[in-house]
Parts: C-alpha cells; structure tokens; sequence
C-alpha cells in the first residue's frame, strides 16, 4: 500500500527564542545560527524528494521553509500549522511564563515534567488569557489532525511520498502527545535540529522521533 511520509521540522533559531522569550504567535526574525540550520536540514533532507513543503503561516516558519526548499519545491503556509497562541504570555520571559503556570495550578507543583501534561498546560493558557486569542488543547490537536488527514489523502491520491512540514516547537510535542505519548515522559527537547517522521497508510499514523 501506498504510503505519506511527513518529515516535521522546527523553524530556525529565532531572535526571541536566543533571548530566553515565550514565542507563540507573536514573530521575531530568524538569527543567523537559524538560518544556518535550516541551510543544513535542507541540504540533508532535500535529497529524499519531497513534492513539496507545506509549513506554518509565521513569518518565521515561512522563511525557514523557503531556505528549505532552496527554490526547488513549492511551498504552502496553512494556518492549522500555527504554534500555540501564549496570549497574555506573548513574548514573556520563559521562566516567568513557566512559574505564572505553576503557580495557577497545584497539578504543576512540583514540575517535573510540563510535557506529560501538555494537555492542562494548554487549558490553563486559554483560562489565565485574557486576549481570547489562546486556544484549547482539544482545538489545537483538531486543525493538526485536519492537516495531517486532510493533505495526507490528497497525497495518496498522487501515489505517496513525502511531505516536508516546517511548523513549531509546541506543535511538535502536540504530536508526540496524539501519536507517540509514551516518548513525552522521556522529556525529550525539541531542538532546530530534530525531526518527527509521521507516516500514513490512510487509515493509520506512526510517529518517529530523530
């Protein structure tokens, strides 16, 4: 049977990511270690003949992708790529964003691991904010899986292959939570570098993490 491969990746380092800041929506350009990663993943993966890249409307997803594609693939952002909103935690500190979290919610104290409860970590983004811009979890993993089933049988279609998807550090443990959950408890970081692989027979997904 025919198969899609998507070969998820991070957006380059960013100038807020370099500063320590919550980046959700709220964009900042890339820095020059970011563009050279995505020069790297691009000249590693390009190879394997992709039919296109489809990526994340942020600006600073769509100049990844175009690095990526080095004009040799078309590209095209979608919205349901989008990272998580932060809301009211656009742009703030991360330790300070992490411990607003911790101290509105008693099932965060102690932390230990903030990804095996992603779930409520969303939630309680949406609860505390007062932008009505945050969305819940729930929302969040349905426009990923509208995505994923939605251009994965419009692949099929064309007899396979793969895709590349430049998207977000959130997003992509929201797809470790929804195909591959035990791999969050490993307290795996996303870098600029890795990669989720998450393959469709057009009944099923697996996920792999490189």
């Amino acid at each position: 049977m025919d198969t899609v491969e998507f070969y998820i990746i991070r957006h380059g380092e960013t100038m807020l990511n370099k500063l320590g800041k919550a980046q959700g929506w709220v964009d900042s350009p890339l820095t020059i270690n970011g563009v050279s990663t995505a020069r790297i993943l691009s000249k590693n993966l390009l190879p394997l003949n992709f039919s296109a890249v489809y990526c994340s409307d942020l600006p600073r997803a769509r100049k990844t992708a175009e690095i990526f594609a080095a004009d040799r693939l078309p590209i095209f952002p979608d919205s349901r790529l989008r990272e998580w909103c932060l809301g009211i935690f656009e742009a703030e500190n991360n330790k300070t964003f992490i411990q607003s979290l911790r101290d509105n919610s008693p099932v965060l104290q102690p932390l230990k691991n903030i990804d095996s409860r992603l779930d409520e970590v969303a939630n309680l983004v949406q609860r505390l904010d007062t932008t009505g811009f945050a969305e819940s979890f729930e929302d969040i993993c349905r426009r990923l899986q509208d995505f994923l089933h939605t251009i994965g049988d419009e692949q099929l279609q064309s007899g396979g292959g793969r895709i590349a998807v430049v998207t977000h550090a959130c997003i992509m443990k929201t797809l470790l939570y929804i195909f591959a959950y035990d791999k969050l408890l490993e307290n795996i970081k996303i870098g600029h570098e890795n990669i989720e692989i998450i393959t469709y027979d057009g009944q099923d997904f697996s996920l792999k993490f490189e």
